[in-house]
């Protein structure tokens, strides 16, 4: 994922001279593998080597899903599968009592304006 978000970076650079991005992917590809199992293992992903190369020019956002279907492997080297996401629990629920939505909007589009956006 790494070598095509800098492959479509030079691209841009290339003929605009300027490059931002943003990628929309799922949270385990996000997040800081140094921090989890992966890291652990001695893998790597997208939200790591991005915070490496980046630092604090990257801004990064995972998502995650409520309920419906992804096809996925369950582990590396195996076939993809279609599977039923678990509905997710009553988080957003939580949070938004902790925390007003129209606060974390504002903060959310304020941080936007980031140099690197990664996403």
């Amino acid at each position: 994922m790494m070598e095509t978000l800098e492959a479509l970076l030079a691209h841009l650079r290339q003929v605009s001279g300027t490059a931002r991005a943003v990628v929309w992917a799922h949270n385990s590809h996000l997040g800081d593998a140094r921090a989890t199992q992966m890291g652990d293992g001695g893998e790597l992903n997208l939200g790591q080597l991005v915070r490496e190369k980046y630092g604090p020019d990257a801004f990064l956002v995972g998502f995650t899903t409520h309920a419906g279907a992804v096809t996925a492997a369950s582990n590396w080297d195996e076939p993809a599968r279609r599977k039923r996401v678990r509905p997710s629990r009553a988080a957003y629920s939580a949070a938004r009592r902790r925390r007003s939505i129209s606060s974390a909007t504002t903060s959310f589009s304020h941080d936007l304006v980031s140099p690197m956006v990664a996403a």
